[in-house]
């Protein structure tokens, strides 16, 4: 089920009991204080793709030479998975940084990789992997915007439920590490 900008930085105002943010939001007002909390929403968006929620995708690519530019693949690359044949066998290669280089002559090949979502709007759909809820990333947008007016306790809170709600869908043998986020 896809997740919404606007469902998230209503939900988030929600847990802050700032109903008129809410409000706003729903009503698709964005500005102020509301473009604040989408700007948390990547933030929290952009950890979940880097850590526990890789986002990733596959597609074909026409080496030039031995060399498969990053700009010639549709999203920028955080993460170059594998390099393989239209036959699915597994080519070497070697990461540079603006291109792969690759060991083929063969015409085109398949990359996978892992990619940073782009910046939303509020009527954007997050790309978000699978296991990311509603209510794990209004905890995470949350904390972000009480870290950035400066209330650390409150933010704290919500950090901790915002944790363990992504080590519930990761499972608990599964190592959470998300980045701390504290201001010095």
């Amino acid at each position: 089920m896809p997740i919404h900008v606007q469902d998230v930085v209503a939900a988030a105002a929600d847990l802050l009991a700032r109903e008129d943010l809410a409000a706003k939001a729903r009503r698709g007002e964005a500005g102020g204080e509301v473009d604040l909390l989408i700007a948390c929403c990547h933030y929290v968006e952009s950890e979940l793709a880097a850590g526990p929620f890789p986002l990733r995708t596959k597609e074909s690519a026409a080496p030039l030479g031995k060399k498969i530019p990053f700009s010639s693949l549709q999203r920028p690359p955080v993460n170059i998975l594998s390099v393989c044949s239209p036959s699915g066998m597994g080519i070497p290669f070697e990461l540079y940084p603006d291109h792969i280089e690759i060991d083929w002559e063969g015409g085109e090949v398949e990359v996978k990789y892992t990619f940073s979502p782009k910046e939303k709007s509020l009527s954007d759909e997050l790309e978000c992997g699978i296991g990311c809820t509603l209510q794990m990333f209004a905890l995470g947008t949350s904390s972000r915007y009480l870290l950035s007016h400066g209330q650390y306790a409150e933010a704290e809170l919500f950090e901790e439920r915002y944790k363990s709600a992504v080590g519930i869908f990761r499972g608990s043998d599964a190592k959470l590490s998300l980045r701390a986020r504290r201001w010095a």
